[in-house]
């Protein structure tokens, strides 16, 4: 959790992968699953890959109920507790991936790993590509050689359904990873590809923002801010990433004094409300951000 902590501070993490979860016997899995997810609900950047564990009782870990079982007792992601946890800042792949093992010879020429590194660069490729709001699914992991299991038809359902993202051999691609859901299964915080586009956004307004740095908290402020972040929402738009014809079809910008009240104004920030809608069909996205006095740049619940 040490690691996890110095990660707070790094401006530029976008992704977050955990190969070693399952390594060392006695690790308090879900405690550190969980908080990394809160860690990366809080900041609106980053997104968790999440593996789950191999099997290790001699039954297939693709199994939908041992999925499921391990889902609400291994991490308590459960109907009951979907607000307990912000289920929406990770992805969960499966299965294990083969993969060549350089230092195993002739007897052991392949090794069996986590998921999670072959997604993260299969998902920086693509945002350097084709941009973070597409799904990255239907892409090939390259490296790959074969499956540790392999999901039926029916389990594949089961599993895409409960929001696991399989790993699949399709042909003429190769393995692929073939979901693009979140941890969450309501549908406005299901898909991975909204995520990820608020968390590049969220990435960009800091970068322009939070050079602001402000002794008074007035029109003159709200101009430059308002300013900053539509420099930024435009060049998301004219990138296909938001939808709309025009630019004011795309997204919407406040900062004046509706959204900076006398209380606002004496917690020392400067608040700026931004209405965004996605390439992909969905409801206008609402982010509300404030301007510390030492440039900080947060999003507000």
């Amino acid at each position: 959790l040490g690691a996890a902590d110095r990660l707070v501070d790094e401006p530029d993490v976008a992704l977050i992968a955990l190969p070693d979860l399952h390594a060392e016997p006695g690790l308090d899995v879900a405690r550190i699953v969980t908080t990394l997810l809160g860690q990366a609900e809080a900041l609106h950047d980053r997104l968790v890959l999440i593996d789950a564990p191999r099997d290790r009782g001699g039954r297939p870990w693709h199994a939908d109920q041992l999925i499921a079982d391990w889902l609400e007792a291994g991490l308590g992601r459960t109907a009951d507790a979907l607000d307990d946890v912000p289920w929406r800042a990770g992805a969960h792949y499966h299965p294990w991936l083969r993969v060549d093992d350089p230092l195993g010879g002739v007897h052991r020429p392949l090794r069996t790993i986590p998921p999670c590194g072959h997604v993260a660069g299969m998902i920086s490729a693509l945002d350097r590509r084709r941009g973070a709001h597409h799904t990255p699914a239907n892409e090939p992991l390259l490296g790959v050689v074969d499956l540790e299991a392999e999901a039926s038809p029916a389990e594949y359902a089961v599993l895409n359904e409960a929001g696991v993202d399989l790993v699949r051999c399709v042909p003429g691609l190769g393995y692929a990873a073939m979901g693009g859901r979140t941890l969450d299964p309501r549908p406005d915080r299901r898909w991975v590809a909204h995520r990820r586009l608020l968390h590049r956004l969220v990435r960009a307004l800091r970068k322009v923002a939070e050079p602001l740095v402000f002794e008074g908290n007035g029109p003159a402020l709200w101009f430059q801010f308002v300013r900053a972040v539509t420099s930024v929402l435009l060049e998301a738009w004219r990138s296909g990433a938001l939808a709309g014809a025009a630019a004011d079809e795309a997204f919407t910008v406040q900062c004046d004094l509706e959204t900076n009240p006398p209380d606002e104004v004496e917690r020392g920030r400067c608040v700026c409300l931004i209405g965004v809608a996605p390439a992909v069909p969905m409801e206008m996205i609402e982010l509300r951000v404030a301007l510390s006095r030492d440039g900080a740049l947060e999003v507000l619940p």
